[in-house]
């Protein structure tokens, strides 16, 4: 409702002026307000149609936009068809309240700011070609500004900062050993002053949501934990980032820790759109991992990202044991020792069912399972002296490799692909440039069939919503384009009032340079709004010019006076729009960031849209009406 206070009484607007126009003229009460709503009634109609219009193509914009946006969109359009309905009702008979006792013919004379308006559009018409060009060289220009001020999802954040904490064991480690880790960490966030509260989760449930999200990043088991941090709202970040890594570190030689920015967490984490998500995908996990080490790499040389890691770079020791080929044919072992040696290994690695032993139990026979024992073991040596074979034995150091390896402690599968996961934090406000210079690096990657990196995360959703929001600007159009032709019964006319669009975009662009904000999401949305607020004025001056046409003016008398008629509640109506928009303009807090982005499109567009429609579309308008 905020950002659409200002539009929602410009319609009254429009219908006051007119009246009070028709008053002053000696016209009574009742024919000023008859024929001033008569007057009025299709022009503001149509720019209230055409604005709800907007918002049609929003309902197909799936994701968060959608989810964001919607609840606005049918805010704003039932709002305005309220307030037209108002307009053209209440206000014409509320008018009466204008009316003087002793009211009395006054005289139009131009006032100050007609007669600067008046000389200047005279000089406008005598000059068509080069204010035209001048526009058009200017929304070439405007367009030359978007690098300039780069693009990203959404400005700012959303709730409050957080900070994830990550806490990995080795595979043997029981609930009792994670736990009193997580404790020693916790002590630590208690001790910090800007730490406000934090949950810790220890050994999740896979039947739990916390589980399945932890599961699907490749932990959640005993020897896993994680901790959401949450600050205190004066708290830096980043700051603090630094603070409890390094607090962190030699907590523990056994397992990792790793401590990240919660921002691009979408579970418990404040929104953000300032991270990257690659997913390095393949069947071989060596070449994965080798595509991985060499992108991060890369990675660390692009300008604009902190905190680059890869979920296999987090690595603990790891009991392995392999059978030796080579071992195994100098063991002196026969082919039927090598055999039943064989099932032996494969119960003792993974367990199962003891060929050929059954046990009764009452009336029913069943087989007796072994449940393997490797997945226990943590000691190296006491692994190398377990004895196996029957009768002839021999210890597992004699027919297989056994040893402590680093493995990740993550293995992730995508599309029942085996999957590394490289992220990172995005510093730069220019989200799109850093996003660009991460795949120029990933197409720099050298040949690596059978391994795909696929670009996931903020990017993504970029690329996506992006595409979404022009195509429903484009069908908006096209929306607004028929809506005018139909109410104004003429294609030509309908163009011309279609110029005022690109000529908002002219002032959207220098506002956001001017002020520092990207193009993003809220942008694109104060874009699409400016479709179908700008076309009010160019919609109300030039009905205003055909009217004056019909009563026999020539095109440029009608333009001039037209012209002047329309000026003041033009200036009002874009006033009403620029200083709703001023107070969400000047907000700076996380909350506000995406309204403020909005609001600074918005008054830019309106301003140059407003001050170029009042020059622009006369002077088109006497070129295609030309010799008339």
């Amino acid at each position: 409702m905020t950002i659409a206070v200002g539009r929602l009484i410009d319609d009254s607007i429009v219908i006051i002026e007119v009246i009070y126009r028709r008053l002053r003229a000696g016209e009574s009460f009742k024919e000023a307000a008859i024929g001033g709503a008569k007057e009025v009634a299709t022009p503001i109609t149509t720019a209230t149609l055409a604005t709800v219009a907007i918002f049609a193509p929003l309902m197909f914009v799936g994701g968060i936009v959608g989810e964001m946006f919607v609840p606005f969109a049918l805010t704003v359009t039932f709002a305005m068809l309220a307030s037209l309905i108002v307009a053209l009702t209440l206000i014409p008979a509320l008018s009466k309240w204008l009316v003087s006792s002793k009211q009395k013919v006054v005289i139009a004379k131009d006032n100050w700011y007609q007669k600067v308006y008046i000389k200047a559009l005279k000089w406008t018409l005598g000059h068509r070609l080069a204010v035209v060009a001048t526009a058009v060289l200017l929304l070439i220009g405007s367009a030359g500004l978007l690098p300039m001020a780069g693009t990203s999802f959404m400005s700012g954040s959303f709730g409050e900062e957080t900070i994830s904490i990550s806490i990995s064991l080795p595979a043997t480690a029981d609930v009792s050993a994670t736990s009193a880790l997580t404790a020693k960490v916790e002590a630590l966030l208690g001790a910090n002053p800007s730490v406000r509260s934090y949950s810790s989760t220890i050994g999740t449930s896979a039947t739990s949501m916390a589980g399945i999200m932890s599961a699907s990043q490749g932990g959640g088991g005993a020897n896993t934990a994680s901790i959401i941090v949450y600050l205190n709202s004066d708290a830096d970040l980043q700051t603090e980032l630094s603070n409890i890594t390094l607090a962190s570190q030699g907590i523990t030689t056994d397992g990792v820790i790793q401590v990240s920015s919660g921002s691009g967490d979408s579970m418990g984490g404040s929104i953000s759109s300032s991270s990257i998500n690659l997913s390095i995908q393949g069947q071989n996990r060596e070449e994965i991992a080798s595509i991985t080490a060499q992108l991060l790499e890369m990675l660390k040389g692009v300008d604009g990202l902190e905190e680059l890691k890869s979920d296999l770079t987090t690595v603990v020791p790891v009991l392995n044991i392999a059978v030796d080929p080579a071992k195994v044919a100098t063991s002196g072992l026969s082919p039927a020792q090598l055999a039943q040696l064989q099932q032996e290994f494969v119960l003792l690695m993974n367990g199962g069912a003891l060929p050929g032993t059954t046990i009764t139990l009452g009336s029913g026979s069943y087989p007796v399972y072994f449940k393997g024992i490797a997945g226990r073991l943590s000691d190296a040596e006491q692994a190398k002296n377990l004895k196996i074979g029957f009768p002839v034995s021999v210890t597992l150091n004699d027919i297989a490799f056994v040893g402590v390896v680093a493995e990740p402690s993550h293995v992730s599968h995508t599309d029942t692909m085996l999957s590394a996961t490289i992220t990172g934090l995005i510093t730069e406000a220019n989200v799109g440039a850093v996003n660009a210079a991460v795949q120029e690096q990933v197409d720099a990657l050298p040949s690596h069939p059978g391994v795909k990196v696929v670009t996931a995360g903020i990017a993504e959703q970029m690329g996506d919503t992006f595409i979404q929001m022009g195509i429903a600007i484009l069908v908006a159009i096209a929306i607004v384009f028929l809506i005018v032709i139909l109410m104004m019964r003429s294609i030509r006319n309908p163009l011309l009032i279609m110029l005022s669009i690109p000529l908002a975009f002219i002032g959207s662009m220098l506002a956001l340079v001017v002020t520092g904000y990207t193009l993003g999401v809220s942008a694109l949305m104060g874009m699409l709004m400016l479709v179908g607020i700008v076309l009010t004025n160019a919609i109300v001056l030039v009905s205003m010019v055909e009217q004056q046409r019909k009563h026999g003016l020539s095109v440029k008398d009608a333009l001039i006076e037209g012209g002047k008629i329309r000026l003041r509640p033009i200036v009002m109506t874009a006033l009403t729009t620029i200083l709703a928009m001023i107070p969400m303009a000047l907000s700076v807090s996380s909350g506000t960031m995406l309204s403020a982005e909005l609001a600074i499109v918005v008054i830019g567009g309106m301003i140059s849209s407003t001050f170029l429609t009042l020059f622009v579309i006369p002077a088109v308008y006497s070129m295609v009406y030309r010799g008339k």
